[in-house]
């Protein structure tokens, strides 16, 4: 008796719980299952910047920049609540080195292990200044 009690509530609470994430699968504004900008139409790298669309073309460019220099060793100057992902994803056929530099934070101590104290990086992607990200590229 109780496990065919059980075994309805379960039952009912699984529907009800589903029932509740349809708003938001159907309605995700950034990431809409339906109409033109639906994830299924819409470039991945155009939808990375979904959210943050202001800073999409600043940084395409940036990426494009270092995949025309070849560079691989790339030192990341940012913020705490910019966009990382986006650039690992957009230069990932290159397999790069990523590291952040310079580090001036309480993990700068980790800094002076031989791994991290050698790298030099031949590009530095800074995303310092408002919506865009600059690129500087270093001759080795």
């Amino acid at each position: 008796m109780i496990e065919k009690l059980l075994g309805r509530f379960s039952a009912v609470f699984l529907i009800v719980v589903f029932t509740m994430t349809i708003p938001y699968l159907l309605g995700n504004p950034t990431r809409p299952i339906f109409g033109k900008n639906s994830l299924f139409i819409q470039k991945i790298e155009t939808q990375y910047f979904n959210n943050r669309p202001n800073i999409e073309k600043s940084y395409l460019e940036g990426v494009s920049l270092i995949k025309k220099s070849k560079c691989n060793r790339i030192g990341l100057n940012i913020n705490g609540d910019d966009y990382e992902y986006p650039i690992w994803a957009l230069l990932k056929e290159q397999k790069p080195v990523i590291q952040h530099y310079p580090v001036d934070n309480i993990t700068k101590v980790y800094y002076e292990f031989e791994k991290f104290a050698s790298f030099q990086p031949c590009a530095i992607i800074n995303t310092n200044y408002q919506s865009e990200v600059r690129v500087q590229i270093y001759s080795p």
